[in-house]
C-alpha cells in the first residue's frame, strides 16, 4: 500500500555537494531533491520489507524582524544541531544513522500561518 510517497523530477536541484554557497535556493533545492529521493527509496524498501521506516518531522515558522535576527537565529540553530548531534551520535555496532535537513525560506503569503488571537471571545 502506497501512502503519499513522492517521486522528485530528475532535473531539480543539483547535487548540494557540487553548490559551494550554502545559504543559496539552489543549494537547499539540491538537498531538498536529496532527501526525496533517499525517502522514496527508503520508502519502497521499508514496504517490500513490510516495515514502517522510522522518520522524524519538525516543521514551524518564524518571523524575523531584520535579516540579522535571522542570521543569528541560523548560527544558533546550527550550534544547537551540532551539540544535540555530538551529544546523541553512537557509533556502536547496531545503531542506525539518520540524515537531518534543516531548511528555511521566507513563507509563501497564501500559506502563511497565523495564530488565532487569544484574548476575550465575545
Amino acid at each position: 500500500m502506497r501512502r503519499g510517497v513522492v517521486a522528485p523530477p530528475p532535473t531539480l536541484g543539483a547535487d548540494p555537494a557540487a553548490i559551494q554557497d550554502r545559504f543559496s535556493s539552489g543549494y537547499q533545492m539540491a538537498a531538498a531533491t536529496k532527501l526525496l529521493r533517499d525517502l522514496s527509496e527508503l520508502q519502497r524498501g521499508a514496504e517490500r520489507a513490510k516495515k514502517a521506516l522510522p522518520t522524524i518531522t519538525l516543521e514551524t515558522e518564524v518571523r524575523f524582524a531584520s535579516a540579522e535576527r535571522r542570521a543569528a537565529f541560523a548560527k544558533e540553530l546550527g550550534t544547537i544541531l551540532a551539540r544535540l548531534s555530538a551529544k546523541y551520535h553512537d557509533d556502536s555496532p547496531g545503531s542506525r544513522a539518520f540524515r537531518f535537513v534543516l531548511a528555511g525560506h521566507p513563507a509563501r503569503k497564501d500559506t502563511t500561518t497565523t495564530p488565532e488571537p487569544e484574548g476575550d471571545e465575545t
